[in-house]
């Protein structure tokens, strides 16, 4: 998350942003090799759970078709609110 361009610009307004469990399934689908393709917003708050909302953040969490985590990719950051 770290290296995307907009991360820099979040930090400079919300320099205790980070990412937070909660949010809300975008996706899900099958992927090719009959593995679960689940797409999920997560918020970014500044600091803590009551704090301002700093952005969100699109990722994707890969599964294989025996259900095994492949692992997770960041498709978006975004500074505004899910």
């Amino acid at each position: 998350m770290t290296k995307d361009s907009k991360y820099s610009t979040i930090i400079k307004k919300y320099p205790h942003a980070e990412l937070w469990l909660d949010g809300k399934l975008d996706r899900m689908f099958t992927s090719a090799d009959g593995g679960q393709h689940i797409i999920w917003r997560h918020k970014l708050l500044n600091g803590c759970r009551a704090c301002e909302v700093a952005g969100s953040a699109t990722v994707a969490y890969d599964f294989d078709g025996n259900g095994n985590y492949k692992g997770v990719q960041l498709l978006k950051l975004s500074e505004e609110e899910l």
